[in-house]
């Protein structure tokens, strides 16, 4: 009975292990690739949360993207693809929550 609970507490360890190593490697490729192009907007984009048992990634938009009517062209079109692609069957979908409007021009 210790060694299987053992078992499973070493499992659970490993699959959480996994899921922050997953967590860095998706706040990296928003902070490395998408990034650097939303600040030349007024904007910023960060990794939220991840719902690792559904694949739901939330992130976090804020500056001259909350207001943008081009941000969930940039959410889905961009960033969910490339997501999609990079981590094929982690991942099923990007949302995203807003911040702060700002003006990127006053």
């Amino acid at each position: 009975m210790v060694k299987e609970l053992l078992k499973r507490m070493k499992q659970y360890n490993s699959d959480k292990s996994k899921e922050k190593k997953l967590e860095e490697e998706i706040a990296y490729m928003l902070e490395e690739r998408v990034q650097p192009t939303v600040a030349m907007h007024g904007g910023s984009i960060e990794l939220k949360d991840m719902d690792h048992d559904n694949g739901i990634v939330t992130v976090y938009m804020a500056g001259a993207c909350a207001g943008c009517s081009m941000s969930q062209m940039t959410l889905k079109g961009g960033v969910e693809n490339m997501l999609l692609h990079y981590f094929p069957g982690s991942i099923k979908m990007v949302e995203a929550e807003f911040g702060e409007v700002t003006n990127p021009y006053a």
